[in-house]
C-alpha cells in the first residue's frame, strides 16, 4: 500500500467500492470534502509512527537528541565544543632567550588568565596555574587553550540534586570548574566535577558511584541538543547537598571550536590585562606561541556517538586488549583516530619492554597530537583505565602521502571544477580523517573513485609515494634517512624502490603558508640529477637498498628554517618490479593522507 496521502485516499476508495452501498458513488462535494482530511490524518499519523520508529532505533536515527537519549544507558557522554590547545611562551626578554635569567619580582600567571593577538580579538587562556619566579632561566612555558573565560555565581537553593544551567552551545565541559565562595569571592570549598582526576584518584563519572557525603562534587551534562550544560549537585545522602544561601561561582570556557585553530606561530603575542608582580606592581612581560595551538573539535556528531558509544560500552571503559585501547583512545575528543601495539607486535622480546604499550593518534584536525596533549591523555585519562603495570607510550605520527599525476578528458564542465572534484574525491578516500592505518592504496580503487568525478570521460592516472618536512640547515639541506629507506629489501612485502621515479621538492614559504613548489631533482637511471637551477651534491640512490641521499647546495643564504619545505616523492613495485602503480605502506602503524597541492591534473575536452 502506498502511504502518501494520494494513496490513503485512493485506498480508502476502493474499499469504499467494494460495499454495495458505495459502489457507484461519485466522490466530490461533500463526499470529497470528508474522504480528504481523514487521508490527510492518516497520512500524517503514518508519517510519526515512521519517525519514532526510526528515530527509536540505535542504527537508522536520524537526530542526535535520538541518540543522546540512548547514550545514558551507555554511560557515554558525548563531547561539546572542544578548544584549540597548545603552549606560549611568557618571558621578560623580548628575544625570548633559553639563557636569559629573570630578575624581577614573581608574577603569578592564573588559571583564566587570557593572552591575544595584536589586534585584541583571538583569546587564548591559561589551564594551569604558573609562577614567574625571580631566578627563572629562559622562558615559562604556559598550557593554554583558545577561548574566553566566563564566569557567573549563583545562590544555591539547597534543593536536592540541585542544577545550574549555562546556556550556550560553545562551552568547553573539558574546562569547567565550580567552587563554593564567600560574599567576597574568596573561594571557601572546591567542588569536584565527576570525571575528573583530583588528587591522583579519578572521580567516577556518575553521581550514583559516590559514597562521600563530606566533600562537595557535582556531575556535569549535555543537552539532548547540546543548546546547554547542566551542573548537577549532591542529594544529602551519598553525596553532599548545597545548602540554602551558598555561593558557587562557576568558571567555563566558550569556544570557537574548530573555527579557533591557531595554524601559525607569532600570533598570541600580548596579555590580554596588564600583568602585574606579587606587590601588584605593572610589569613588561613578552607573549609568543612558537608553534600552532590546534586540535579544536565542533560538537560531537551523530556518526561518531552512533559508531563510539556502543564500542566504548563493550570495552567496560577500560584498557583491556589492543581494540579496546583503540575504543577507549578514540573516546577522546582530542583524537580522530588511533592505533595500538605492543612490543610483541614487532617482535620486541626485550624485558624492559615487556610491559610499554605503544600509540599512535590522530588529532581532530588531521595531524599528530601536540607534547601537552600527549602527556595529558597518559597521566590524566589513561591512568586509571589500564593496568598499573602497563606503560603507555606515544609514538610520533608517520603519514605517508599520496601523489596523484591524472591526465583525463572531460565532456562540458569547466576544468577548474573537476580539478577541485577529484581533489575532493581522492581526499574523501584516502585523506588522513577518512582512512585507517595501514590502508594500503590500489590502482584498482583509486581509478574507480575518480571514474565516479562527473564530466569526466576518460582518464590515466598515476599514484606515488610522497614523504614530507625533511630537516635542513639554513645553508643547505641534509635530507635525513626516510621511511622508505628504514626498509630492508624483501623483509616488508617485497617493496622496493621503482627506478626512475624518484623526485625532490622544493616548497617556499612565507608565513607558514605554500608558496611555490619546485622539483630540485630526478632519477635519470640511477643518477639524482638536479632541476630548476638547484645544484645538488652528495647524491647517490640504490634500488637494492631502498636508500638515497642527497643535499641542495642552493636554498637562499639567511633564511630560517621555516622557509622552506622539502619533499620527495617515489614509486614502487614487487621484487619483480611489478605493481608500479599501487602505494603500499611499508608498516602496519603508517596512514595515508592527501595534499591537494601534489594532485597534478591535466584535463582537456573530449
Amino acid at each position: 500500500m502506498d502511504f502518501s496521502y494520494e494513496g490513503i485516499l485512493a485506498e480508502i476508495k476502493e474499499q469504499l467500492a467494494l460495499e454495495t452501498d458505495w459502489a457507484n458513488t461519485f466522490y466530490f462535494g461533500v463526499y470529497d470534502n470528508i474522504l480528504s482530511p481523514v487521508s490527510y490524518i492518516a497520512n500524517q499519523m503514518v508519517y510519526a509512527a515512521e519517525f519514532y520508529y526510526r528515530e527509536s532505533n540505535w542504527e537508522t536515527a536520524q537526530k542526535i537528541e535520538s541518540l543522546m537519549v540512548k547514550s545514558d544507558y551507555l554511560d557515554y557522554t558525548a563531547y561539546r565544543k572542544v578548544g584549540a590547545s597548545g603552549d606560549i611562551l611568557v618571558s621578560a626578554d623580548s628575544g625570548f632567550s633559553d639563557s636569559y635569567v629573570y630578575t624581577g619580582n614573581n608574577v603569578n600567571i592564573s588559571r583564566w588568565d587570557e593572552f591575544t593577538n595584536e589586534n585584541g580579538n583571538l583569546n587564548v587562556y591559561a589551564t594551569e596555574d604558573y609562577v614567574y619566579a625571580t631566578g627563572e632561566t629562559g622562558n615559562l612555558e604556559v598550557d593554554v587553550k583558545q577561548g574566553t573565560p566566563k564566569s557567573f555565581t549563583y545562590t544555591a537553593l539547597g534543593s536536592t540534586n540541585e542544577k545550574i544551567y549555562i546556556y550556550s552551545d560553545s562551552v568547553d565541559n573539558t574546562e569547567i570548574t565550580a567552587q563554593i565562595v564567600d560574599v567576597d569571592g574568596n573561594v571557601l570549598n572546591e567542588i569536584s566535577i565527576c570525571g575528573t582526576i583530583v588528587n591522583e584518584v579519578e572521580v567516577p563519572k556518575r553521581m550514583y558511584f559516590l559514597e562521600d557525603p563530606t566533600n562537595y562534587y557535582c556531575e556535569v551534562s549535555n543537552a539532548n541538543d547540546f543548546s546547554y550544560v547542566q551542573l548537577t549537585f549532591g542529594n544529602g545522602v551519598n553525596t553532599r547537598k548545597l545548602a540554602q544561601g551558598e555561593y558557587i561561582l562557576i568558571r567555563y570556557g566558550e569556544t570557537l571550536g574548530v573555527e579557533g585553530n591557531i595554524q601559525n606561530s607569532d600570533i598570541i603575542t600580548a596579555f590580554k590585562n596588564q600583568p602585574k608582580d606579587v606587590y601588584d606592581n605593572d610589569v613588561t612581560l613578552y607573549v609568543n606561541n612558537t608553534e600552532e595551538i590546534s586540535d579544536a573539535s565542533n560538537i560531537e556528531d551523530i556518526e561518531h556517538i552512533r559508531n563510539h558509544a556502543p564500542n566504548i560500552f563493550q570495552t567496560g571503559y577500560r584498557c583491556g586488549g589492543s581494540n579496546d585501547w583503540v575504543a577507549v583512545l578514540e573516546d577522546h575528543p582530542d583524537i580522530a583516530n588511533a592505533i595500538v601495539w605492543s612490543a610483541y607486535d614487532v617482535s620486541d622480546f626485550s624485558e624492559e619492554n615487556i610491559n610499554k604499550v605503544y600509540i599512535a593518534a590522530i588529532s581532530a584536525d588531521g595531524n599528530d597530537l601536540n607534547t601537552t596533549q600527549k602527556e595529558d591523555i597518559i597521566v590524566n585519562y589513561l591512568k586509571n583505565k589500564k593496568s598499573p603495570t602497563e606503560i603507555a607510550s606515544f609514538q610520533d605520527l608517520e603519514i605517508i602521502y599520496a601523489k596523484f599525476v591524472v591526465d583525463g578528458r572531460i565532456s562540458t564542465g569547466k576544468t577548474t571544477v573537476v580539478d577541485q572534484d577529484i581533489k575532493t574525491v581522492l581526499d574523501d578516500n584516502y585523506g588522513i580523517l577518512n582512512t585507517d592505518f595501514a590502508t594500503n592504496i590500489y590502482e584498482s580503487g583509486f581509478y574507480d573513485v575518480i571514474n565516479g568525478v562527473s564530466d569526466l570521460t576518460w582518464h590515466n592516472t598515476e599514484i606515488y609515494t610522497l614523504e614530507k618536512d625533511f630537516p635542513y640547515s639554513t645553508s643547505s639541506t641534509v635530507i635525513a634517512v626516510s621511511k622508505m629507506s628504514n626498509i630492508e629489501s624483501g623483509l616488508v612485502d617485497q617493496i622496493y624502490l621503482s627506478p626512475d621515479s624518484f623526485e625532490i621538492w622544493v616548497e617556499n614559504l612565507v608565513s607558514g603558508k605554500v608558496q611555490t613548489i619546485k622539483r630540485a631533482g630526478y632519477d635519470a637511471s640511477g643518477v639524482i640529477l638536479p632541476d630548476n637551477d638547484y645544484v645538488l651534491s652528495n647524491t647517490g640512490i640504490s634500488y637494492a637498498n631502498n636508500t638515497f641521499q642527497f643535499v641542495i647546495d642552493t636554498l637562499a643564504s639567511g633564511v630560517t628554517a621555516d622557509d622552506y619545505n622539502i619533499n620527495i616523492s617515489y614509486k614502487t613495485c614487487d621484487g619483480n618490479g611489478d605493481q608500479k602503480n599501487n602505494m603500499r605502506l611499508s608498516t602496519f602503524k603508517q596512514i595515508t593522507d592527501v595534499d591537494s597541492n601534489y594532485v597534478d591534473t591535466t584535463l582537456i575536452y573530449s
